[in-house]
């Protein structure tokens, strides 16, 4: 059976309480034809019932199966620190400046900001 509960921890006492628990799948091999009336029953059941772990034999099973879960590389590359020493604005571009020209002029225009760049 496998489901999914709020929980509670209380780290004093090392206590983890489990409540408004949901069944999310339920197998049975050794009883197919009556999966789904066991699973009405369970899920009658269950939300009603309030659960008591410790928290070291909670934090033991998860750490067994923790070589199971594999993780994601994630890029945290510290931002981009710009100082001004005096007043300014900041222009966001979209990617590299795409120039266009301007009709009746020898101006270009930066086409992917909202900010009105010309050169």
């Amino acid at each position: 059976m496998f489901f999914q509960a709020r929980a509670e921890v209380d780290k004093v006492n090392r206590i983890v309480t489990l409540d408004q628990a949901k069944v999310t799948e339920v197998k049975f091999p050794a009883a197919h034809e009556k999966e789904a009336k066991l699973t009405g029953i369970l899920e009658k059941r269950l939300p009603s019932v309030t659960k008591t772990i410790s928290l070291d034999r909670l934090e033991a099973e998860l750490d067994q199966n923790a070589e199971a879960i594999k993780g994601v590389d994630v890029k945290n590359d510290p931002p981009k620190i710009i100082v001004a020493t005096k007043p300014s604005v900041q222009v966001l571009i979209d990617g590299s400046p795409q120039l266009r020209e301007v009709q009746g002029t020898k101006l270009q225009r930066v086409i992917n900001t909202r900010s009105i760049i010309l050169f």
